[in-house]
């Protein structure tokens, strides 16, 4: 009860009497870090989720990511030799453009007031860096910045499994596929495309 704590966001601890904290922050959480429940964290402020909030966004994003997984995979195990130069123009274009949206989202990581509409830019390009909390989990879910930091460190680890799975059911229809061959070049595709990302979900606490 002696201890002070400085919070990250000026604006979680407008100032007031002791243990009050912003509109809609719990305050009895260290540094008023945590939204009240019924409410999402939107970067300075937390505000009331609305009546459909569900988990379908969420539920999107998975299919979504999954599907962008599978065609990864099937992508970067094709013989460059039988592919059109527009298609690998497009994937070498691609994996340019997610490198640019990683390169961007260190930006959001400064402690700097960002106006309308680059904040919900920033948001969104965020989402890149396996944050979810764009997604309002909170709103779902109990959530907590502990808990949104053990999902961004999981989710690079589940890829690997899933990959696997992929490629299993890809040597069911093609009996030539070599499975331990092609789940080391995607994974490693994959690790090449994401590693800002990587470096940023396991810096995010600093």
């Amino acid at each position: 009860p002696f201890r002070v704590y400085k919070c990250l966001v000026p604006e979680h601890c407008p100032g007031g009497d002791v243990g009050s904290c912003g509109q809609n922050r719990d305050s009895n959480v260290i540094a008023c870090g945590v939204c009240s429940p019924g409410t999402y964290d939107s970067g300075e402020s937390c505000l009331p989720c609305s009546g459909s909030t569900t988990a379908g966004p969420i539920i999107l994003v998975l299919v979504g990511g999954i599907l962008g997984l599978a065609l990864v995979t099937y992508l970067v195990n094709r013989d460059y030799h039988k592919q059109s130069m527009s298609l690998l123009m497009a994937t070498t274009t691609l994996g340019l453009m997610l490198a640019g949206i990683q390169t961007m989202s260190v930006f959001r990581q400064l402690s700097f007031n960002w106006f309308s509409p680059l904040d919900v830019v920033m948001d969104f390009l965020s989402s890149f860096t396996f944050n979810i909390k764009f997604f309002r989990a909170s709103c779902v879910v109990s959530w907590t910045p502990v808990h949104a930091f053990i999902v961004r460190q999981v989710i690079t680890p589940c890829i690997i499994p899933v990959i696997w799975a992929m490629l299993y059911i890809k040597k069911c229809w093609h009996r030539g596929v070599d499975i331990p061959v092609e789940l080391t070049n995607t994974v490693g595709t994959f690790f090449n495309v994401f590693f800002p990302t990587m470096v940023l979900s396991c810096l995010a606490p600093l």
